[in-house]
């Protein structure tokens, strides 16, 4: 057998194939992530792209910090509706975990190891503001006890109140 034998082309992708990678690409994906998620190449894409008239500027627009529709952040955003004040880290934990998934199983070790970064401080974050609140409560006790002691000693019937050094009128002399 000859060694110098070209190598077999490569099959082209499949009609079905190439329709995710047109709904991606349309969809503002960039054209490398369209081709790593698909098995496509970018010359490929970009012919294909150029032939059916595939063009970006005929989409709607859409609002550059909008979430993708399979983000995973997408059902939190709906459920604080857009106020971001009432989010906790342990919310956006649960989200960065799911991403630092999908990255993984993705092949993207990189954006797994940032999003494992995300969650760290997020949790971090969290532990750190459970014990403010945690400083928060103990000081309202505390507080509270101070205010109650104080009560008790500036009340008239008290043996500790300020009048407890005369005599009572009922007490024999």
């Amino acid at each position: 057998m000859d060694d110098a034998s070209p190598l077999p082309r490569q099959r082209p992708a499949p009609d079905h194939v190439w329709a995710r990678v047109r709904e991606d690409y349309l969809a503002g994906v960039p054209a490398r992530e369209c081709c790593r998620r698909h098995g496509v190449g970018r010359s490929a894409l970009f012919e294909r792209a150029a032939e059916e008239k595939w063009r970006r500027i005929d989409q709607p627009w859409v609002a550059p910090d909008a979430l993708d529709p399979d983000d995973e952040g997408l059902a939190l955003d709906a459920r604080i509706d857009g106020d971001i004040s009432l989010l906790a880290p342990e919310d956006l934990a649960e989200v960065a975990v799911s991403r630092l998934m999908r990255a993984a199983l993705r092949g993207d070790a990189l954006g797994a190891l940032r999003w494992g970064r995300v969650r760290q401080a997020l949790d971090d974050e969290g532990q750190r503001l459970a014990r403010i609140e945690s400083g928060r409560r103990r000081t309202a006790q505390l507080q509270a006890q101070m205010e109650a002691r104080a009560a008790v000693r500036t009340a008239p019937d008290s043996p500790d109140g300020p009048d407890s050094f005369a005599p009572r009128p009922d007490s024999p002399p």
